[in-house]
């Protein structure tokens, strides 16, 4: 037998073991029922900790006009994780004339494309006056940098991504999202534009960031509708509720089954 069958069984037996399972997304459903069709399954996405006030991203949407288009990276600086993309894109983006800046914030880590030293030899040639690491941030920094930023960044094709909270942590402050397509986060956006970058592919960063800055006009607006999206769908009591009714159902079939 072969390892991914082997892997297969374990995983229907864990999961007919179950008395709920438990996803970020419709399409991590369909992937178990796919293994399983009985499973059952329950959505429940991630979350962001921290909301700023409302007041502070209508105040940060008033002035999206003015200055740099601000550009936040808050990961794990990793290779698969798209860090030197971004850095790439925003460098060759003010050559062509963008006003754009981009904060770096995260701790280096090994993959296994490149090592954290690697990546820190290679960063550093991209690092200048409008292209800044931070270093890692948490806390009230982190937050900070958050409210600064206009954009977050996450070109990754990092082989397991799902659906990162730095993403939803951005909604959350009021940033648009800027990453390649992920299959467990995109489709909540529901109808917020957004801009997504193709895999590996610096030019097409270029023309996203090119585009935000060519229309700044309408950014505003959008820096509060994806705070409004966050507010709706991606708060701790909103998920702490969902878990909640998981539990719930699962005590309930456990009663009508005695």
């Amino acid at each position: 037998m072969s390892r991914d069958f082997i892997r297969r069984l374990m995983l229907m037996y864990a999961l007919r073991s179950s008395a709920a399972v438990v996803v970020l997304s419709s399409a991590m459903a369909d992937e178990v029922r796919c293994i399983y069709q009985s499973a059952n399954v329950h959505i429940v996405p991630n979350f962001s900790s921290n909301f700023p006030e409302t007041s502070d991203i209508h105040v940060k949407a008033s002035h999206a006009d003015r200055g740099p288009l601000r550009v936040l990276y808050l990961s794990n600086l990793m290779y698969s994780k798209g860090i030197l993309d971004i850095a790439s894109a925003v460098n060759l983006a003010r050559q062509r004339g963008v006003d754009v800046e981009l904060e770096i914030a995260g701790s280096f880590l090994d993959d296994e494309h490149m090592t954290s030293e690697q990546l820190r030899i290679n960063l550093q040639p991209q690092i200048n006056s409008y292209v800044r690491y931070l270093g890692s941030l948490n806390d009230a920094p982190k937050w900070e940098a958050l409210l600064r930023a206009q954009v977050l960044a996450l070109p990754t094709f990092y082989k397991s991504e799902a659906q990162p909270i730095c993403l939803i942590e951005g909604l959350a402050y009021g940033c648009v999202p800027l990453s390649t397509y992920l299959v467990h986060f995109h489709p909540l956006l529901e109808d917020l534009p957004f801009s997504v970058a193709e895999n590996r592919n610096i030019e097409s960063i270029v023309r996203a960031i090119m585009h935000m800055s060519n229309n700044r006009t309408h950014l505003g607006n959008l820096l509060i509708r994806c705070h409004q999206l966050a507010r709706s769908k991606f708060t701790t009591e909103q998920h702490v509720l969902l878990i909640e009714a998981v539990l719930a159902q699962i005590l309930d079939n456990q009663t009508a089954a005695t």
